[in-house]
């Protein structure tokens, strides 16, 4: 991860990691789509099914959350897998929409909600 120090504004490169003791069976993944007063909309492959790790359990995909607009001011949408296998778009005017896999895929998720396969 490269960051930027907030006293002198020199770009520093940093890194994370996290255990996981005991996998849930729903894996919620936010993923920050903010860098101080702009939005970043950089493309995340966003796959229906995920693995973390070899001794994890397998994850699909169920829905997820956009945002659409700027960084200062926008509005929220969900994309939903509903029993059907098919996915839709739920806003506050158009509830639900359905989409192809590949539309729904494409768009810049900010929060990943997988359930255990």
């Amino acid at each position: 991860l490269e960051d930027s120090c907030e006293i002198c504004c020199r770009q520093n490169e940093r890194s994370r990691q996290t255990f996981i003791r005991r996998w849930p069976r729903v894996l919620i993944i936010y993923l920050k789509r903010r860098l101080g007063n702009r939005k970043v909309e950089t493309e995340v492959l966003v796959g229906e099914t995920l693995r973390p790790s070899e001794s994890s359990p397998s994850y699909s995909l169920c829905g997820f959350v956009v945002h659409r607009g700027q960084h200062q001011g926008g509005h929220y949408v969900s994309v939903t897998r509903m029993a059907d296998n098919q996915w839709y778009l739920c806003d506050d005017e158009v509830c639900p929409k359905q989409l192809s896999a590949a539309s729904a895929l494409k768009q810049e998720a900010t929060l990943l909600v997988y359930q255990q396969a």
